[in-house]
C-alpha cells in the first residue's frame, strides 16, 4: 500500500514539473504585454477607440430590370476592420504599414505609438477609400505576425434617411416663421419669432455637417491596426 501511495505522488510530481515547465517556457516566449488575464496570446484582440465616423454608399438594384417594381437602393454604411499583429522588426514593418497606406491612398486618422524599445505599440486608425478596403487588409494581414482580425459591417442607410427627412422638415418650419416676420407684430412677437429663426438654422447647420460625413467625396473604411 505504502508502495502505490508512492508512484501516485511520483507521478504527481513528474506531471507538476512538467507543467510548471511548459509555463515558464510559454512566459519566456510570449510578452506580458500580449497575452490578456488568461495568459491566451490569440484571445487578445489590441483594439483601442477612435471616435472619428467613417461613412461609404454603394449601389445595388432589386428586382428585374423589365419588372415595374424594380429599384434602386442606395446604401450608407459604416465598415470596419480591426487587425492587430507583433512585429519582430518594429521600425521596418511599421514602414510596411504606412507605405501601404499610402498605396492605398489611406488616411492616417488616429495614431498612438507607445512603450520602449522591446515593448513598443503603435495604434493606429487608417481611412481607406471602400474600393481599396479589401486589398488593404489583405496585405496588412503579413505585416508582422497576425494575431488578430475582425471585420464589421453596419448599415447606415435608415440613420441617413433620418437626417435627410429632419432637415426637410426644420426648412420647411424655418419658411414658415419666415413668413410671419412680413406680416409683422408686437415687438415681443418679433423677438420671440426671430429668436426661434435663428435656433431653425443652427439645428439645420449641425445637421448639414452631419449630413457631409455621409458625401462620397468624404467616404472612407477605417481600418484600426
Amino acid at each position: 500500500m505504502m508502495q502505490q501511495a508512492k508512484k501516485v505522488f511520483f507521478y504527481l510530481l513528474v506531471g507538476f514539473v512538467v507543467l510548471f515547465g511548459f509555463r515558464l517556457l510559454y512566459g519566456y516566449r510570449v510578452p506580458p504585454e500580449a497575452r490578456d488575464d488568461s495568459g491566451d496570446e490569440t484571445a487578445s484582440i489590441l483594439d483601442f477607440d477612435f471616435s472619428g465616423k467613417n461613412y461609404a454608399s454603394e449601389k445595388f438594384s432589386k428586382g428585374n430590370v423589365t419588372d415595374s417594381q424594380s429599384y434602386s437602393v442606395d446604401q450608407k454604411y459604416e465598415k470596419i476592420g480591426a487587425m492587430s499583429a507583433r512585429a519582430q522588426a518594429f521600425d521596418e514593418e511599421e514602414k510596411r504599414l504606412r507605405d501601404l497606406t499610402v498605396k492605398y491612398n489611406g488616411l492616417i486618422q488616429y495614431e498612438q505609438n507607445t512603450g520602449l524599445k522591446g515593448k513598443r505599440r503603435l495604434n493606429l486608425a487608417i481611412g481607406v477609400p471602400p474600393t481599396s478596403f479589401d486589398g488593404f487588409v489583405s496585405e496588412a494581414r503579413i505585416i508582422g505576425r497576425l494575431l488578430s482580425v475582425r471585420i464589421d459591417k453596419a448599415d447606415k442607410t435608415n440613420e441617413y434617411k433620418d437626417l435627410k427627412a429632419k432637415r426637410t422638415s426644420l426648412e420647411k418650419t424655418r419658411e414658415g416663421l419666415m413668413a410671419l416676420k412680413s406680416k409683422g407684430g408686437s415687438i415681443e412677437e418679433s423677438i420671440n419669432l426671430e429668436s426661434k429663426i435663428l435656433e431653425i438654422e443652427s439645428e439645420i447647420q449641425n445637421l448639414g455637417v452631419s449630413l457631409g460625413e455621409y458625401d462620397q467625396e468624404n467616404e472612407f473604411c477605417t481600418v484600426k491596426f
